[in-house]
């Protein structure tokens, strides 16, 4: 249901300054009202990561644009979708953060921390799937026809991949990128 898929370079061979991956893809299916927007830092490949490494990740933005491609340093931001991308909510408890729900299943081990500015996973074990750590959002409406552009700010001290989807509220991936940060 949703279009354009690329892998992005952020931050490689231990470069630790924050990047931004972008992209840009259509709906293409019926409006979704239930839809989930996740980053997933579990296993890469199949193959645990067992050194410990920290993410940070901050500036979530999911808006409706206009734009197929949007012009290099547009600041004219559609209608934003993601609730507190920038994590200025002050309530955390359990793993959530405001609108963020944040977790390890039984495979993986690693700390989450949200500061207001950002989201900090301390990873000891990635676990055995990519899902096996996670940072998300659900109840998002993502429209069919429309256009979306998607924005995320993150770094790592340590090089490996993420991966960036869209589900819908089946919770099947329709849309998403591996990041190598």
């Amino acid at each position: 249901p949703y279009s354009n898929t690329e892998i992005v370079t952020v931050g490689s061979k231990g470069d630790t300054t924050w990047e931004t991956f972008s992209t840009i893809f259509d709906m293409t299916e019926p409006t979704d009202e239930g839809t989930i927007f996740a980053v997933t830092m579990g296993a890469v490949g199949g193959k645990q990561i067992d050194k410990l490494h920290e993410i940070y990740l901050d500036d979530f933005v999911l808006e409706e644009t206009n734009e197929e491609i949007p012009s290099e340093g547009d600041n004219t931001e559609g209608t934003e979708i993601i609730r507190d991308g920038k994590f200025t909510t002050t309530q955390n408890w359990d793993g959530n953060w405001g609108a963020f729900t944040a977790g390890t299943n039984i495979k993986a081990d690693a700390d989450i921390t949200f500061t207001g500015a950002g989201a900090k996973f301390d990873i000891r074990c990635g676990g055995e799937d990519k899902w096996n750590i996670q940072l998300q959002q659900s109840g998002l409406t993502l429209e069919k026809s429309k256009i979306y552009d998607v924005k995320i700010v993150m770094e790592s001290d340590h090089a490996r991949d993420v991966t960036f989807g869209i589900q819908d509220s089946a919770d099947a991936t329709l849309f998403g990128d591996d990041i190598t940060l």
